[in-house]
């Protein structure tokens, strides 16, 4: 017997000759019955990143704002020439002269505070010019002596308290009060002074 298989595949069509009577015998196939199918493999790697894509078009011109509103028209002093000053006016601007003697010379005597201190209740403050405000607390207690802060030029400074409160002599360091004001409860309270 041989057998004869058609094309290089075994699961081609095969034909069976018998040797001794030259007839063909059969025709089949090689191939068995499929068998079930078999697990998935494993899951591949991830693959490479790829190319950034071309940068996009430039996008079109925003539209126009709306105009600001007019500045007010203000004078500014310039980095130049004494006199001169910059003059704006919204968005257009020059420069102008002005006679400095013209300018109130108050401007150059305005007054500012050079020195400050609190603690808890108690505080002074003294001016540029040597106007000294202070001010502190009391326990009432009939008379008593008020230590200021800060010395006074004279004993012409003002003084200040709540209603329970009368100045009997004062000196350039303080002052003494009746706390009580003479009417026999000793409220606590505190006290102001102001002057040079």
């Amino acid at each position: 017997m041989s057998i004869n298989t058609t094309g290089d595949n075994p699961e081609n069509i095969v034909e069976v000759t018998s040797s001794s009577t030259g007839y063909t015998v059969g025709v089949g196939s090689l191939s068995g019955l499929s068998g079930p199918q078999g697990d998935p493999g494993p899951k591949g790697d991830k693959g490479d990143k790829g190319d950034p894509g071309p940068k996009g078009d430039k996008g079109d011109k925003g539209d126009k704002g709306d105009k600001g509103d007019a500045g007010d028209s203000t004078v500014h002093p310039s980095e130049g020439a004494a006199g001169q000053f910059l003059q704006t006016n919204g968005a257009t601007a020059s420069w102008v002269n002005i006679d400095i003697p013209s300018v109130p010379n108050n401007i150059n005597n305005a007054k500012f505070v050079v020195e400050t201190w609190n603690s808890g209740a108690s505080w002074y403050r003294k001016w540029s010019d040597g106007w000294i405000e202070q001010s502190g607390t009391f326990i009432g207690s009939g008379s008593a002596v008020m230590n200021l802060f800060l010395p006074y030029q004279d004993v012409n400074y003002s003084v200040q308290g709540s209603s329970s409160f009368s100045v009997i002599t004062k000196t350039v360091t303080g002052f003494t009060a009746d706390t009580n004001n003479g009417i026999g409860t000793k409220p606590n309270g505190y006290w102001e002074t102001k002057g040079y």
